[in-house]
């Protein structure tokens, strides 16, 4: 099954989205901050991160650069 984390600060859109990919038989994880994200990244193996680009905190853009730095599979 493919496993997917979103990332996103806004809780309705990271919800929606989490339970639209469900129905559709994608396994999901939802973090709602890049921090959150590290730390599901470090913990299982993903095939996809869905990530908003403006969060408070580290951005979206900056999360992409660490997954491509250390997950380039």
């Amino acid at each position: 099954m493919t496993r997917i984390l979103i990332v996103d600060d806004e809780d309705l859109i990271r919800r929606m989205l989490g339970r639209l990919l469900k129905r559709n038989g994608y396994d999901c994880t939802l973090a709602d901050c890049a921090r959150a994200a590290r730390v599901e990244l470090d913990s299982a193996p993903f095939d996809l991160v869905l990530s908003d680009v403006n969060m408070p905190g580290e951005s979206g853009l900056e999360l992409v650069r660490h997954v491509l730095t250390n997950f380039p599979d």
